[in-house]
């Protein structure tokens, strides 16, 4: 399967994941991939609410797609953060939360970085202001000299979303 195929299967899966999150049960999807994969959003800023790899295909959804701009990232063999260690120039997971800072700001939302590496769990990257806010401890985040990705933290995905339930994020708006 092309890298294309990959990531937009990662995508698919990712929003019943989610759907599942929220509801209890993956259908009806409450979340579907973003056209273009979110590159509306950056071709035109009145599109910023287009922002990220998922949005909301149900208003029970709104909840979390009004909060975070979600980027999904799914293989990249090369990128592991050993390149961190290195002082590789061209980091590519500090590239993907660049890339998932910059959708989130022109959306005016929070970045949530989502990466898959093969053969590994999935990871959740979050702005480190958000951990308190969401009720996350620092024992369960893996924990990293990240001097390079100075705002980020992340976890295990399936912990993340067992700790942060849906009255969580919802919390966030108040």
């Amino acid at each position: 399967m092309s890298g294309k195929g990959k990531g937009s299967e990662w995508e698919r899966d990712f929003c019943k994941y989610l759907s599942r999150w929220v509801q209890g049960t993956e259908k009806p999807y409450l979340f579907w991939r973003q056209p273009a994969s979110g590159g509306l959003a950056t071709i035109d800023k009145r599109n910023a609410q287009m922002s990220g790899d998922i949005h909301s295909i149900d208003p029970k959804g709104e909840f979390f797609t009004n909060i975070f701009s979600v980027e999904l990232k799914n293989g990249y063999p090369s990128a592991n953060f050993h390149q961190l260690l290195k002082g590789v120039k061209n980091f590519e997971i500090r590239n993907f939360w660049e890339q998932c800072t910059e959708a989130a700001f022109i959306a005016d939302r929070q970045p949530m970085l989502i990466w898959k590496k093969t053969g590994m769990p999935p990871i959740v990257g979050i702005k480190n202001d958000l951990i308190c806010r969401l009720d996350l401890t620092y024992e369960e985040k893996i924990t990293l000299s990240m001097d390079a990705m100075p705002d980020v933290n992340f976890f295990n995905m399936a912990t993340f979303f067992e700790k942060v339930t849906p009255d969580v994020v919802r919390g966030l708006n108040g």
